[in-house]
């Protein structure tokens, strides 16, 4: 008897761990927005050197340097909309900003 409790937790853990992870990080992500992605349909003006970045995706196109892209991720903007609360750009542009936990 001893051996069948022992047998059927790591029987468990192996169908678990091992095969799930590898598949499980790239299918997360796009089930909520707390994944490692960008909010690419929220919306903002960031101005640096005359520069306007507007979304995610302009931080990267626009601003282009890192350092740049360093201080709009650590601006406040109120999301997800005017109503929301005042959030780092960096929780929004999760992927542009580097920010993402799996990265």
């Amino acid at each position: 008897c001893p051996s069948a409790s022992p047998s059927k937790a790591p029987s468990r853990v192996i169908s678990d761990t091992p095969t799930e992870t590898p598949t499980k990080t790239s299918t997360e992500s796009p089930t909520g927005d707390s994944g490692c992605k960008d909010d690419n349909v929220f919306t903002f003006s960031f101005e640096i050197n005359e520069i306007t970045a507007t979304s995610c995706a302009e931080l990267t196109t626009k601003l282009k340097k890192p350092s740049r892209i360093t201080k709009a991720c650590k601006k406040l903007f109120k999301y997800p909309d005017d109503m929301g609360t005042r959030t780092l750009l960096s929780e929004i542009c999760v992927l542009t900003c580097g920010t993402c936990p799996s990265a």
